[in-house]
């Protein structure tokens, strides 16, 4: 499994990762899970939430037997 980490340089960058990722999160959820970092640890991205870096990775295939 392969994971993409991304943040900011500084706090304004990481704000516009944040507004593209949640522009286009129904289109990336099709694909990937996304997540965000909290002072907590990693959670499930979610609109309307500032975190300091975000991971991705593709969603497994199931492909019917």
């Amino acid at each position: 499994m392969q994971w993409l980490f991304a943040t900011g340089s500084t706090k304004a960058r990481t704000r516009l990762y944040r507004i593209g990722i949640t522009n286009n999160l129904t289109e990336i959820q099709k694909d990937f899970d996304v997540y965000g970092l909290l002072q907590n640890g990693w959670q499930s991205f979610e609109k309307q939430t500032e975190y300091s870096a975000f991971l991705a990775t593709k969603k497994k295939i199931n492909f019917p037997s």
